[in-house]
């Protein structure tokens, strides 16, 4: 079943965030990542607005999104994304019966 990690994020150093996608990107293909949504600063529906970009990527399951978070390649990118923007995320799966 898939799985859809949400992530939202305020760059800090756009140097080293370009740097973070440099990793994140490919890392996240090669475990079967596909982007569906990058660097989007979302409308709001309802609640307060926020200056933060948004990432949605689809991965084939619970486990592969596990397998590239802890992945080296992704993890040499995570060094210097905490440098570089302040990062949130989460990761859902599909509803039943959709």
């Amino acid at each position: 079943m898939s799985v859809y990690l949400i992530a939202e994020s305020k760059i800090i150093d756009p140097k080293a965030m370009e740097n973070y996608r440099k990793h994140s990107i490919p890392s996240a293909l090669k475990y079967g990542g596909r982007y569906l949504v990058a660097g989007s600063l979302p409308f709001v529906m309802e609640g307060e607005a926020k200056d933060r970009g948004m990432v949605v990527i689809e991965f084939p399951s619970k486990e592969k999104v596990l397998e590239w978070h802890h992945s080296p390649e992704y993890c040499r990118g995570s060094e210097v994304q905490r440098s570089g923007h302040g990062e949130e995320s989460v990761c859902l799966g599909r509803c039943e019966g959709s």
